[in-house]
């Protein structure tokens, strides 16, 4: 069997302790793989360094002072000499078989990208079930650019390995905190090469409560409609089919922000942001339907919510 090609796996870390052990053991049992780690520690307060200096190559510590994601995987990017890379994040776990179905993958289809299914798991590590996003059907493949703009973030950031003159060809990650700096990225890639997709759990996503996603709905959504309006711009799309759709975009993230806050219980600001959503997409059968829920007395609202279709 021929070689595997140098696979540079970017590992961004910040006070992750208490589970970055175990995703580096995880990605150093990758079967039939040749590859480097770069753990980049962003400004760590805790032992996140000592604990990956204890590792051995191909483990490789690489510090910073505290930048963000972004900025961190763009130091990462600077230093690897692999032919893919895979990122990593310091809590996420791989399956052994990972990376070498991806190569397999890539290579078969010639894509540029490639990305696999997930299984979500708690804090503890225990799987989170019967989670619409984590499920395996439907994910988009090819050249998926208007997929990804209009149906929504198909890819878990450690779901993805991707060819890194791909990345060379696009430019570095954006480190402006107000954007999703993942999905950024795979709109941009999007343009420029086919996506590919590996229908397994191959990953075991980690959702924690002090994730900025779930701490923050409010900033997390808003990351998500700054990505979009920017790859939006970039596409100067012209086709009037592609503005009613990137303006139902727009009205479902707001929408999703709307009832992400009725359910953390703050529900005069879930009214604002459907309204806002309303603006956006007038008349939206079940935009309207929620702010009615929100503003009717209970009994009412958990019949609209039956109406909604939501359990």
């Amino acid at each position: 069997m021929a070689p595997s090609p140098l696979v540079s796996v970017i590992v961004p870390a910040f006070d992750a302790t208490t589970t970055l052990a175990e995703t580096l053991h995880a990605a150093l049992a990758q079967e039939d793989v040749t590859q480097e780690i770069l753990v980049v520690d962003d400004g760590s307060r805790d032992g996140t360094a000592a604990l990956v200096e204890a590792f051995p190559p191909p483990v490789r510590l690489i510090r910073q002072a505290n930048q963000g994601v972004g900025a961190a995987r763009n130091r990462a990017l600077a230093e690897a000499r692999g032919r893919y890379v895979a990122f990593l994040d310091a809590d996420d776990v791989w399956e052994p078989d990972k990376l070498r179905r991806q190569l397999e993958a890539l290579a078969r289809q010639q894509c540029g990208l490639c990305y696999t299914g997930v299984t979500l798991i708690d804090e503890q590590g225990r799987p989170v079930p019967d989670v619409p996003w984590s499920r395996d059907d439907q994910r988009p493949e090819g050249w998926v650019f208007r997929e990804l703009l209009f149906d929504g973030n198909a890819l878990a950031t450690s779901a993805v390995l991707v060819e890194r003159r791909r990345l060379e060809q696009v430019g570095p990650f954006v480190t402006d905190r107000g954007v999703s700096e993942d999905y950024e990225m795979w709109l941009r890639l999007a343009r420029v090469t086919c996506f590919c997709y590996v229908p397994r759990p191959l990953l075991r996503y980690r959702i924690a409560r002090e994730s900025f996603s779930h701490g923050d709905p409010v900033a997390a959504h808003r990351r998500c409609l700054a990505a979009v309006e920017l790859a939006a711009r970039r596409a100067r799309l012209v086709d009037p089919a592609d503005d009613r759709r990137l303006r139902q975009r727009r009205a479902r993230i707001l929408f999703e922000l709307a009832y992400t806050l009725r359910n953390h219980g703050q529900r005069d600001e879930a009214a604002r942001w459907l309204l806002r959503s309303l603006g956006t997409w007038p008349l939206a059968p079940r935009t309207v339907l929620a702010l009615l829920a929100l503003l009717a007395p209970s009994p009412v609202q958990r019949g609209l919510d039956r109406l909604r279709g939501r359990p």
